[in-house]
Formats: C-alpha cells, structure tokens, sequence
C-alpha cells in the first residue's frame, strides 16, 4: 500500500463499498479483505437511522437485506443491529453485523483513506435529514478523526447542498468531493467550486471536455466502477487520480501484469 500521506501517489486505487465481490458491501468483512490487497482506500456509503445514528449502508431501502421495504431512516439502530447483514452475500457471511460510521471511523482511519459519500435522498433533502445526517457526519469526524489522519478522510456526495453545509459546519477543513454527471452543467455555487477538491464520475460518462474543465480548476479527477480491463485502461488514458472497484484484488494484479505495457 502507498503511504496514506503521500500525495504524489496517483492513481489511488479505491475499493468501492470494500471488496464487494467478495463480502457484503459496506461491511467490516468488505473493508478488511480489500485492505489485503495493498490498494490506496476504501469508498462507504453512510445513512442515518431513525434515532439518529450513523450506520454504513448503499441503497435506497433493505429489500435485500430484510426483504422489505422499509429505508433505515424509518428504523431505529437496535432493531437494525438485530438483522443479518451478510447472508443475502452468501453463507459464508451470515451474522455480519451492521458497522457503524463511529467504529469504522475509529477503526480504520489511520489506517487507509476513508471516502465516506453522504447518501442524499429526495425525501430526505425535503425532510431537512441529509443536512442533519451531514451536520453528525461532520461533527463525529472533527471529534474523532486525529489531526495526523486528517488527510486520509474524503466526504462525497451527489447533493451539492450537502458538501456546502459540511465545509460550513466542519471545523476542519475536509476534503470533499462532487459526485456528478461530466454532461451536467458546471457547479453554480462557485464558492463551493472553489474548496472541493475532485469531480467524480461514472467511468461511463467520463469525457474529455469535462476532466479538462475540472483539471483547469486545479481539481482532481475520480472515476467510479472500473471491473473490466476496458474500464481501467480507459481511466488510466484519461488520467485519472481515484480509480474505483469492486475487485480490488482483481485491479491490483491487472496493473502488476499490465505495468509494462504502458
């Protein structure tokens, strides 16, 4: 693994929501065989419960998980404890349990950049609950985080909204990141613009005249999900600075056989 500090280091390689191919996604088990492989960071997606606490899960409900319908702001942190979080992987990860962004924050940030993306929904942007889940994300980074780590925490999200609360709300200056669409049209809160520190896209809608704007502006380029060798080599001709996978074991062998054909 590249040093964590070390920021000339590009391409960082980054397991998207873990090893996910391998183990349930946003789980302690995805974070922990993705770290075997020596990549560069770990992507994790984090919701609010309904009493509040911060829980790292992906989708818009638990369908998968429980079978029903329900969103994990419409339930409380016990009772979501009390549910299998690995078994609808496969058997071998029945009882996994349900990490917290505390734990996990506790657990890993000194160890591998974090990029925790601040999931926004709809319903809950017009509740006023992604800026009060941006205003816990904040203020348990600022009391928990060490200062020598400071750098290994990212914070992404799709809403611009939410960016701009954080870098209010924090007293830090975190790292943020625009998760966007390149075609869309270019960030209008310019003072935003001006602290984030990448653009990320899909590696499906990455384009030129977007990833030039964006370096233009002295930002960093971060792409999202390369699992195909196509996928890698076209992020790598564009220049990207954060790959991300969800076969963090395939992509670092790729590279190794692949250094020295380019």
């Amino acid at each position: 693994m590249k040093p964590a500090n070390d920021q000339s280091a590009f391409p960082w390689i980054v397991a998207h929501r873990g090893a996910m191919d391998e183990a349930p996604e946003n789980t302690r088990s995805a974070i922990d065989a993705a770290l075997t492989y020596g990549i560069d960071g770990i992507e994790l997606d984090v919701q609010m419960t309904r009493d509040s606490r911060l829980v790292l899960f992906h989708d818009h409900d638990m369908q998968k998980i429980s079978g029903r319908r329900e969103s994990i702001g419409e339930c409380d942190y016990q009772d979501l404890r009390r549910l299998d979080w690995g078994a609808w992987h496969s058997e071998a990860f029945r009882g996994e349990g349900l990490p917290s962004l505390e734990r996990t924050v506790d657990s890993y940030a000194h160890k591998t950049r974090l990029l925790i993306e601040i999931k926004s929904f709809e319903e809950d942007r017009r509740a006023g609950r992604s800026l009060e889940l941006t205003a816990r994300v904040v203020d348990l980074l600022d009391d928990r985080v060490a200062q020598a780590d400071q750098d290994n925490i990212l914070i992404l999200s799709f809403d611009p909204a939410v960016l701009s609360y954080a870098r209010r709300r924090a007293q830090r200056q975190w790292r943020l990141v625009l998760n966007t669409h390149p075609l869309s049209n270019p960030l209008e809160d310019a003072e935003l613009a001006e602290h984030l520190f990448a653009y990320s896209a899909s590696i499906a809608h990455l384009e030129t005249t977007a990833t030039n704007r964006w370096r233009e502006a002295g930002k960093r380029v971060m792409t999202w999900t390369c699992n195909r060798p196509e996928d890698v080599d076209r992020a790598l001709d564009i220049g990207c600075d954060v790959i991300m996978t969800d076969r963090p074991g395939w992509i670092v062998e790729y590279l190794k056989a692949g250094t020295s054909d380019r």
